[in-house]
């Protein structure tokens, strides 16, 4: 809106003054458009500095206040498990097919994003209980996942946080712990995400409930 008053007021200021318009007149008019303009520019810094600070401040109330669940990963890549410092998880919920408000493939094609509702299983891991893309559906907690593929009036979803950034110091012995513990069938690997209002954040990475940064630490010491 400011931008449109600002070139409203030019062209006011054009038919008014003309070209050999009056000289004081014109730089007094110049000056309040100036004005303007600075504000324009205070208005975009201050919505840049918002967008971070605010998906800061929804991350950190997740944390906080948010109801934690397990999310169980499918087993690692056995060849690329780490991307530089972080380890890329696949949850096992991202491998089953779900229904979409009972949507036909042909009208999945226009869908590219979604909202699932989460519930705790009897064995306290969880799962997808509703998928929809009115949230207004749902009656608990909830987070906004991709979709990944469309068949037989069935879609596979993506789920955003599957990316967990190691410390640095222990990056490396990680990705080698990784490797190594394909062979061993008796760890089990888990995500913990937490919830709130539709924002989720992936805190901790358990390996046998333990996280997987003690976990390597021993590793190493071993």
């Amino acid at each position: 809106m400011l931008v449109i008053k600002v070139y409203q007021n030019l062209e006011l200021q054009f038919a008014t003054y003309g070209p050999q318009g009056d000289y004081h007149n014109k730089n007094e008019a110049l000056m309040i458009d100036k004005k303007y303009i600075w504000l324009i520019f205070a208005i975009m810094i201050l919505a840049q500095l918002y967008v971070p600070s605010k998906m800061i401040w929804d991350s950190e109330s997740t944390i906080k206040n948010g109801t934690a669940y397990k999310f169980r990963t499918q087993p690692v890549d056995p060849y690329d498990p780490f991307r530089g410092k972080y380890i890329d998880l696949r949850y096992e919920v991202e491998r089953k097919e779900y229904d979409l408000d009972g949507l036909n493939n042909e009208e999945l094609q226009e869908v590219y994003k979604a909202y699932a509702e989460v519930k705790v299983k009897t064995d306290g891991f969880a799962e997808i209980s509703n998928l929809t893309t009115d949230k207004r559906n749902l009656s608990g907690d909830y987070i906004e996942v991709k979709i990944r593929s469309r068949q037989d009036d069935k879609v596979t979803i993506n789920l955003p946080y599957n990316r967990y950034y190691m410390e640095e110091s222990i990056a490396k012995p990680s990705e080698y712990y990784v490797r190594d513990m394909r062979r061993d069938s008796s760890i089990h690997v888990y995500g913990i995400i937490n919830i709130k209002d539709g924002n989720g954040v992936l805190t901790e990475v358990m390996i046998n409930e333990r996280p997987i940064a003690e976990v390597v630490r021993e590793y190493v010491n071993n």
